[in-house]
């Protein structure tokens, strides 16, 4: 079976809302049809907030889908147009109340590519300056400061659950070359 793309033969959008949207696609790949849902959100930003010390900024955060505390680090949607660079640090705000002097870019991935088409970009932020958080309305969640080498414990013993926590900080620990 070849890996070429799917030929697209029809499509329709099933739902449509302000964060998400779902399309139907009739697919055709070698002679078989078939559908496929792809579920499309906007980018997301993420960031690793590292204070001075080397400590890393997280959030605790209730997470409704899921119906527990998850540990996390800030992250959040990019509205249509906005520079991801600016939607890191507005939502490194939001949620931490920090602001950064320094955003560097760590990679982007994506973390349901069987079904969406979302993309995360990863940023640490250094040269932390506090402030006041503005968590949205209904974002129940609470700051936590953690040191790198507990997070790497964490991680190893499977306590931090959120998949973008995962990835950014892997991604923080082999820049960083924490991970020795």
């Amino acid at each position: 079976m070849s890996l070429s793309p799917y030929e697209i033969t029809g499509s329709r959008r099933v739902l449509e809302t302000r964060f998400v949207d779902v399309r139907e696609d009739q697919i055709r790949q070698a002679g078989v049809e078939g559908v496929h849902y792809c579920v499309e959100l906007p980018r997301a930003a993420v960031v690793v907030p590292v204070l001075d010390d080397g400590a890393i900024v997280m959030v605790r955060q209730w997470r409704h889908c899921v119906g527990k505390v998850l540990l996390e680090v800030p992250a959040g949607r990019a509205m249509p147009g906005e520079p991801i660079e600016e939607a890191v640090a507005r939502e490194l705000e939001e949620e931490t109340g920090y602001r950064a002097a320094r955003l560097e870019p760590l990679g982007e991935f994506f973390p349901l590519a069987g079904i969406s088409d979302h993309v995360g970009y990863i940023f640490a932020a250094t040269g932390l300056i506090p402030g006041p958080a503005r968590p949205e309305a209904l974002e129940n969640l609470e700051t936590v400061r953690v040191p790198a080498a507990r997070l790497i414990e964490m991680l190893t013993a499977g306590v931090i659950e959120d998949g973008f926590a995962q990835v950014a900080l892997l991604r923080w620990f082999l820049h960083s070359r924490a991970i020795r």
